[in-house]
């Protein structure tokens, strides 16, 4: 119960950080790639392809910011509360899959299956095992 208290402020910033990082992607960029709106230059017209990468560099790059901010706390609280920034990485993954999940059902209308939330429910399991996992308990 002591390390999951101790991830908790991590994870809350993580939660914050992808929040910021997957509604602008899902709201304006995957979810109009989906449906069409977008047109991704894959092999053809590579002239268009810096305007599409700048333009949404552009558009994104404000919330970036706030959310790189937020990254980086939550590098100096797994520095604080384990030593290692091995912790902060590992929930970040984790946080990176929920709001990939959560924002693929939101704007996509999409879910994993069965062995999708079994998976998920394991990596969430492993970040509790790996809190200590950058020293020696």
């Amino acid at each position: 119960m002591k390390v999951f208290l101790k991830l908790l402020p991590i994870y809350a910033t993580l939660i914050g950080a992808q929040l910021i990082f997957s509604y602008f992607n899902y709201t304006f960029l995957f979810s109009r790639i989906k449906s069409g709106i977008y047109h991704v230059p894959l092999f053809g017209d590579h002239t268009s392809w810096w305007k599409f990468v700048v333009a949404v560099w552009v558009f994104h790059a404000p919330s970036y910011i706030l959310g790189t901010i937020l990254v980086a706390w939550s590098v100096k609280l797994s520095l604080t509360n384990f030593g290692v920034m091995y912790t902060s990485i590992i929930v970040g993954q984790v946080i990176t899959i929920i709001m990939t999940l959560f924002f693929m059902w939101y704007k996509m209308g999409e879910l994993p299956s069965r062995n999708g939330w079994i998976a998920l429910g394991l990596v969430f399991l492993a970040s509790l095992f790996a809190a200590n996992s950058g020293r020696n308990v």
